[in-house]
């Protein structure tokens, strides 16, 4: 197992545990993935098949893969600066909220890594 692998799955127990305790969050997640590639993606991958149809399942694979990406990325290539370059390559303009948000989670890691 790697750390993608880890993350990965560690972030489907997480979403579960957000789901029950904070479904106006998870609400939210789903209204900003629902109209992604990402989404499209895992709908659309026969391995997922049985997931398709349920929203829930869906946002939180679509969610698992890419915290399982981003730790890969950070852990890998361990330069923020890189992997803020690689992020803005991954993500297309139709995606422009989750590039914002994931922007601005890269450079909070940054401040926070600068103090450790």
């Amino acid at each position: 197992m790697n750390s993608e692998v880890a993350i990965h799955e560690y972030t489907h127990l997480w979403d579960n545990y957000t789901q029950k305790t904070n479904p106006e969050l998870w609400q939210k997640g789903k209204d900003i993935f629902k109209n992604t590639k990402f989404w499209a993606e895992v709908k659309a991958d026969p391995n997922y098949a049985d997931i398709a149809d349920n929203n829930d399942l869906l946002l939180s694979e679509v969610h698992a893969q890419l915290c399982g990406k981003i730790t890969y990325e950070i852990i890998f290539f361990g330069n923020l600066s890189l992997l803020k370059k690689r992020f803005q390559k991954l993500y297309s303009t139709d995606t422009r909220k989750i590039r914002s948000q994931c922007m601005t989670i890269l450079q909070n890691w940054s401040v926070l890594i600068q103090t450790i």
